[in-house]
């Protein structure tokens, strides 16, 4: 018979079971606390490494970089730094003021680029700007046409704010108006350019609208500012003008008028680039020849959006030509108009046009604040504040074009950049702040300025016309501009701003100091929005047109590199 020892077995028991619980709390607690192993396994560690740049673009030396704000890795002396063995996602950020403010990684990264910077104590007032804009762009200044009562306004507006925050007066200048004189058009109190189809009869068979279907164009020459044609034929142009075509009109395709060079598309959108007097545009050779064979008038097409409510206004002025003398009168017309002109032509129908704008020379102002600097470099900042104007409809309404992205956009982040930059204190370079008139009659006003700038060296120049998401930086196409790689350091590094750097350059104020002989600029730069939107010259371009809070967030961007550049 088999004897059990109970108290002995009981020990035995106990001692195993309590190895066993031992055993299992062990696993338990080892697969509680290893952050390598997951759902499907161990997780896999990985590496991060950059480095850390000044503003000019060399390795900082004595940085520190910062890992989920744990761990903190100094750079080397080339600026390289270097993490291993990290797992999950980790924030990296620069313990210094530096751009961007950080990087979320979860995998191995090898550029992680930091660009140190000094960061100003400030950021834009996105409220202010949208205050100044809804100013500026109100009825009160009627379009800002240059020389007229309310681009004058605009110059008081600008004036009165560079004095409030309390900006030098220009070099050698009692004042920060820089006068010239110029000459304008525009039509007269009440007057409705007219179109319309007749029969032989002289019975009106349809009527266009004025500013929608068509509209005076007349800033070419040789081009009349007024004119009464009467049951004209219309004449489709094959390359040919000759004396059958006296007295009548002319329908001229865009591709005719402005050579395929010259059109500019995107996202399906077509506009005509036509803002200036171009002796490379075909249509300056067509309209002397319409002139010299006494053409009446001269219909060109213009293709624009289906939802495109109103033809754009240009307003550009050719000083040298005498818009009184008899020359053709020249009209933009939507495509429908213009295909309804062609089928008029193979009818035989005859159209009406009245014309009356006044011609005038006039005064205007540049309106230029300035801060001395501790050295002989200057940089101007500088924004054209005027505009397209004003029409009529065909109700003898007056109709505005307020000019919101084109450009109290630019003009209002110009005014903030010399509020900040005099809060400052002395800035290395000399700083000056441009209010820049009659740009859209020719960059009248910029090349005025740059006719008075023998007294500075060492300039460079940053344009701002029509400034929003995206945003484009341009620099002169035959030149480098350290200018744009700095700033796109900051915009669409640091920043994450949406555009691009463009090897190009837009016409603006910008030309008026790279394409100068006497001046000596080290690198000229401008910032505008690449993707021409079609309200650009209609009344569509108001405050719904534009973002003030992607407008507020470049002149945060202008504000850093400014203060990084000049001070």
């Amino acid at each position: 018979m088999l004897k059990i020892n109970f108290k002995r077995t009981l020990k035995f028991s106990f001692l195993l079971l309590l190895i066993l619980l031992v055993g299992i709390a062990f696993t338990a607690c080892d697969l509680g606390t290893n952050d390598e192993v997951g759902p499907d396994g161990p997780e896999e560690s990985y590496n991060i490494s950059g480095q850390v740049v000044d503003f000019s673009g060399d390795p900082v030396d004595d940085a520190t970089i910062v890992i989920s704000e744990e761990e903190s890795i100094s750079v080397d002396d080339d600026g390289n730094w270097q993490a291993s063995g990290l797992t999950g996602e980790n924030k990296v950020e620069l313990a210094e003021d530096g751009l961007p403010e950080s990087y979320t990684v979860s995998d191995g990264e090898s550029d992680l680029e930091f660009l140190m910077v000094n960061l100003p104590d400030v950021e834009a007032d996105e409220n202010n700007i949208q205050l100044k804009m809804e100013e500026l762009t109100s009825d009160e200044f009627e379009g800002r046409l240059a020389g007229l009562s309310g681009a004058k306004d605009a110059e008081e507006f600008i004036y009165n704010y560079f004095d409030e925050y309390n900006l030098e007066k220009y070099p050698e200048k009692d004042s920060y108006k820089q006068e010239f004189n110029h000459y304008v058009y525009y039509p007269r109190q009440g007057s409705t350019s007219l179109m319309q189809i007749v029969n032989e009869e002289d019975s009106v068979i349809r009527d266009f609208e004025p500013l929608k279907n068509f509209i005076p164009r007349n800033s070419f020459a040789p081009a009349s500012l007024n004119k009464d044609i009467n049951s004209a034929e219309i004449h489709i142009y094959d390359g040919d003008i000759n004396e059958k075509h006296e007295d009548n009109v002319l329908l001229v395709p865009e591709n005719e008028a402005f050579s395929t060079e010259k059109i500019y598309a995107s996202d399906n959108k077509t506009q005509i680039e036509a803002t200036g007097v171009n002796e490379d545009y075909p249509i300056q050779s067509i309209l002397a020849e319409a002139s010299d064979n006494g053409v009446a008038g001269v219909i060109i097409r213009d293709y624009t959006p289906e939802n495109h409510n109103y033809l754009s206004r240009t307003v550009s002025v050719d000083d040298s030509h005498d818009y009184q003398s008899e020359h053709p009168a020249v009209f933009s017309a939507d495509s429908n108009t213009y295909q309804q002109l062609k089928q008029d032509s193979k009818d035989e129908d005859f159209v009406n046009i009245e014309i009356d704008y006044k011609f005038e020379e006039v005064t205007s102002n540049n309106i230029v604040g300035y801060i001395e600097g501790e050295s002989n470099e200057t940089l101007i900042i500088g924004a054209h504040f005027d505009h397209a104007g004003f029409g009529y409809n065909e109700y003898e309404e007056k109709v505005i074009y307020p000019g919101a992205l084109d450009n109290a956009s630019g003009t209002v982040a110009m005014m903030k950049l010399a509020k900040y930059a005099s809060e400052f204190g002395t800035p290395e370079k000399n700083l000056v702040f441009a209010g820049f008139n009659a740009e859209e009659l020719g960059l009248k006003g910029s090349r005025y300025f740059v006719d008075e700038l023998s007294q500075m060296d060492n300039i460079q120049y940053i344009n701002l016309d029509m400034i929003d998401d995206p945003i484009g930086l341009y620099n002169q196409e035959d030149k480098e501009v350290p200018l744009v790689a700095k700033l796109d350091r900051i915009f669409f590094e640091g920043m994450d701003l949406e555009g691009e750097s463009v090897e190009d350059r837009i016409n603006s104020d910008n030309l008026s100091f790279s394409n100068h002989p006497d001046v000596e600029y080290k690198d000229v730069m401008a910032l505008s929005k690449p993707d021409i939107d079609e309200v650009i010259h209609t009344p569509a371009d108001d405050m719904e047109a534009v973002d003030v809070d992607n407008i507020s967030e470049i002149v945060d961007g202008l504000l850093i590199y400014l203060y990084n550049l000049a001070y």
